[in-house]
C-alpha cells in the first residue's frame, strides 16, 4: 500500500516552530488548496477551499519552513496523510487529519512568496535542491547523535 499527497496551495498563516520533548523541532502550518468548478444551473465559476493541517519533522524542510513559509506563501507539499485522536480539555475526543512530511522523507517548496509582504524581500533560497536537503539532514543527524 501507498500513502502519499501532494498539495499546492497557499500558507493560511506564519509557519510554527516548536521544540519536541527528544530535542527535534516540528513545524505547523494551515494550508489552503483551491479547486474550481462550472456551475451547470448558472455557468458560473465558483471556487471550494479546502484546508489542510501541515506538520513538518525532517529536519532540513523544518529549518526551511521555518524561515520561508509566510502567510499567502504559495508552497508545494509532499507527506503522508494521518488521522490521530485526543481527548481535549473538556474530556471530548477530537479527531485530526494532518499531512505528515515525516523526517529524512518528504517535502517542502515554496513555489512563490507573496506579494506585498515584508518576507517577499528576505533573502532565504526559493527551493532547497535534493543535495542541500541530504547535506542538511546529514549535518542534522551529526548534531543529534553528539552529545554534550
Amino acid at each position: 500500500m501507498f500513502n502519499q499527497v501532494t498539495l499546492v496551495g497557499s500558507l493560511g498563516q506564519d509557519a510554527e516552530a516548536r521544540e519536541l520533548k527528544n530535542g527535534g523541532k516540528v513545524v505547523n502550518f494551515n494550508m489552503a488548496t483551491n479547486q474550481s468548478y462550472k456551475d451547470k444551473e448558472t455557468g458560473e465559476y465558483k471556487d471550494i477551499t479546502a484546508w489542510h493541517k501541515v506538520v513538518i519533522f525532517n529536519p532540513a524542510k523544518v529549518n526551511f519552513a521555518e524561515k520561508a513559509g509566510r502567510k499567502g506563501t504559495l508552497v508545494l507539499v509532499q507527506g503522508e496523510m494521518k488521522t490521530r485522536s485526543y481527548d481535549n480539555k473538556s474530556g471530548d475526543k477530537v479527531w485530526v487529519t494532518e499531512v505528515i512530511v515525516p523526517a529524512y522523507s518528504g517535502n517542502f517548496e515554496v513555489l512563490s512568496r507573496p506579494k506585498n509582504s515584508e518576507s517577499a524581500n528576505e533573502s532565504y533560497p526559493v527551493t532547497m535542491s535534493k543535495n542541500e536537503t541530504d547535506a542538511q539532514a546529514k549535518k542534522d543527524m551529526i548534531e543529534d547523535e553528539i552529545l554534550f
